[in-house]
This record gives C-alpha cells, structure tokens and sequence, in this order.
C-alpha cells in the first residue's frame, strides 16, 4: 500500500442521494443538487480534505466538479466542467482573509478564454452575520462573426 492509497477515499453515490429531484422528476446531469458544494457529501472535515471530485454521467451527458483546499478549508477553488452540448468550464475562487473578510471570483471558460463574471468581497461582523461589502458583476461578452 502507498501513502497515496491512505489518502484517497473513492465512494459512489446514488443520484436519489445527490440530487434533489422532485417527485417523478427525471434525472438529468445539470439537475439541482441536495448540497450546494461537492464536499459536502464527502463524510469527512472540511478541514481535513485537499481535493474532491465529482463525476456526474447521465446518458451521454457528464459534469464534473473538482474542489482543492487549502489553509484548513477556508480557502476554495471550484471548477465545474460541462461536456455537452460543447466544452465549457466556470471556476469559482473562495479566498478567506484571515480577518472575517472574504474575496469570491468566478470566472467562465467556453471559448477558450476564462472571462470574469463575478468579483465580490464579503464581510462577518462581530455576531457572525455575512454582509456585502462590494460585490461588481461581469456581463460576459460574446462577440458574433
């Protein structure tokens, strides 16, 4: 055994268990999950993990969720990719500052360049309520031939 197989955990989940479908609903790749992060599912402590990936396949349609952490979790870097109908990828950097602010960039790929789409800073005061700071939205650019 390698010290790489003590560090990865592989598990598999049913799509009732990741998805939150309404009755009768069918499942389909981009459906709402139950958690709105991927390590969310993972049953250890944020604190604890480094990486997780989610690998969605629904027919002929995949999506996938790749999550690295560092600095005990509080930092976070989310990039989902979507194969169908073409390639595209969105990133989402989470950045804790250590002093109760926090930083989130998203930033969209489906022509092959990463555009900004969002930039927002995020305060916690002293009862521990989230406020927006600043937060500037990117409209995304498409230009036609």
């Amino acid at each position: 055994m390698t010290k790489l197989d003590k560090i990865i955990h592989r598990d598999t989940i049913s799509f009732d268990d990741y998805f939150d479908l309404d009755e009768g609903e069918l499942v389909e790749h981009d459906s709402v999950p139950q958690y709105s992060q991927p390590y969310m599912y993972v049953d250890i402590p944020i604190e604890e993990l480094v990486f997780v990936k989610v690998d969605i396949v629904v027919e002929n349609n995949r999506r996938t969720y790749k999550q690295t952490f560092w600095n005990s979790g509080r930092n976070v870097f989310t990039e989902t990719t979507d194969y169908q109908p073409s390639v595209s990828t969105e990133i989402i950097i989470a950045l804790d500052k250590g002093n109760g602010d926090n930083e989130i960039i998203r930033l969209y790929n489906g022509t092959g360049i990463f555009y900004p789409i969002y930039h927002g800073f995020f305060t916690k005061d002293s009862t521990d309520e989230e406020k927006l700071d600043m937060s500037m939205f990117i409209d995304l650019v498409k230009h036609e031939k």
